[in-house]
């Protein structure tokens, strides 16, 4: 159980997460993690990049369309919410 208070939650993701919609996942995914993104997650709906910082968020969009245009159906930059906390949550519990 997480308890404390929202922003906090939140911020305990990162300042920004990049999240992209493909038909592959998985194998985006495994190549995000060859190229050396620590925090990749896939989800049914998407991979998720978390802990990003603000500053390196655009250059790290630009370098993963450069390399993985091709499978990329929408790429995103976004703040982490309540529900981005609760499937990190119920994800690690589920991989304990």
């Amino acid at each position: 159980i997480a308890n404390d208070s929202p922003r906090t939650l939140c911020d305990r993701l990162g300042t920004s997460m990049v999240t992209i919609q493909s038909p592959f996942p998985e194998d985006l995914a495994r190549s995000l993690r060859t190229d050396g993104q620590a925090n990749v997650r896939t989800t049914k709906e998407d991979v998720r990049i978390e802990d990003v910082s603000r500053e390196s968020a655009v250059a790290l969009v630009s370098s993963i369309l450069e390399r993985h245009g091709t499978i990329i159906s929408s790429i995103a930059i976004k703040q982490p919410t309540l529900d981005d906390v609760f499937l990190s949550l119920t994800t690690e519990a589920l991989s304990s």
